[in-house]
């Protein structure tokens, strides 16, 4: 996840005194490779939304698979300004909700048939905002809830019993490192990760000290050696050769025992 600063967040006075401003600046993908940036018309609000001006946006992984390959697409090209967008923070300057008054500091998690969050000023249904508190912890560790959420939820939605067994993270993203972390808390007893980058797999040791495997580009293990039949995995992953990989892990061989795959995810 890379984070980017879209705005300052002005005074909600100012924002109230400014509101007759019809301009807002705003980023949209126009072609695979290509994103552009435009000064539009901020448009109007509709009942149960939020306008919320964006302090902050993130870049997801699912964002450059957008981008790059045209993949997960919900539009034809041009796309709506805003898009790709789907993870910032900001601040509530307009409201037709009761339940988010202007001046809450929200999340913002839209669903990306709608979302608007590479836009200065981003129009929301307020069921997509989560309000913020007063904490000292940064913005952009704040802005990780998003993602550290979606981990939580796919490991709630499919349930499996971790406690005691071998697990296998392809990637040490964002994603890949929460993955990472909560499998560990979930009382596995042996974690083993890849990934590209000597920086990522250095976090990993912070989470994780034992079994890290460092993956050449052409997807083999540096250490020439893959994990045991009967590991139980959990894939973090946003290729098809991390696919793959993962289900020639443990193929049975002389044991046997194969590989279960019980977790999937992309922009690892």
């Amino acid at each position: 996840m890379i984070i980017i600063l879209c705005s300052s967040i002005v005074s909600l006075t100012e924002s109230i005194l400014n509101r007759n401003m019809s301009k807002m600046r705003s980023a949209r993908l126009v072609e695979i490779g290509r994103m552009e940036c435009d000064e539009i018309e901020m448009g109007p609000l509709q009942p149960g939304k939020v306008r919320v001006q964006t302090e902050m946006a993130s870049i997801c992984g699912s964002d450059l698979h957008r981008v790059k390959m045209g993949a997960l697409m919900e539009y034809e090209l041009p796309c709506p300004h805003g898009y790709p967008g789907h993870e910032g923070i900001g601040q509530v300057v307009e409201s037709q909700s009761e339940h988010l008054p202007e001046g809450t500091h929200v999340l913002t998690f839209p669903n990306t048939t709608t979302c608007e969050g590479f836009n200065e000023y981003q129009r929301i249904e307020a069921k997509y905002c989560l309000p913020l508190p007063n904490s000292e912890v940064s913005r952009p560790e704040m802005m990780m809830a998003q993602q550290f959420g979606t981990v939580i939820y796919a490991m709630k939605k499919h349930p499996r019993e971790i406690q005691g067994k071998t697990a296998v993270v392809i990637g040490q993203g964002s994603a890949g490192l929460f993955w990472t972390y909560l499998i560990k808390r979930a009382g596995a007893s042996k974690i083993i990760v890849s990934d590209l980058s000597d920086a990522r797999l250095k976090v990993s040791k912070k989470i994780w000290s034992r079994c890290l495997y460092q993956c050449r580009k052409g997807g083999s293990y540096a250490c020439g050696t893959r994990p045991h039949p009967g590991t139980r995995c959990g894939l973090c992953g946003g290729s098809r050769r991390s696919v793959s990989d993962l289900a020639s892990v443990g193929g049975g061989g002389s044991t046997g025992r194969r590989s279960s795959l019980v977790w999937t995810a992309l922009g690892g």
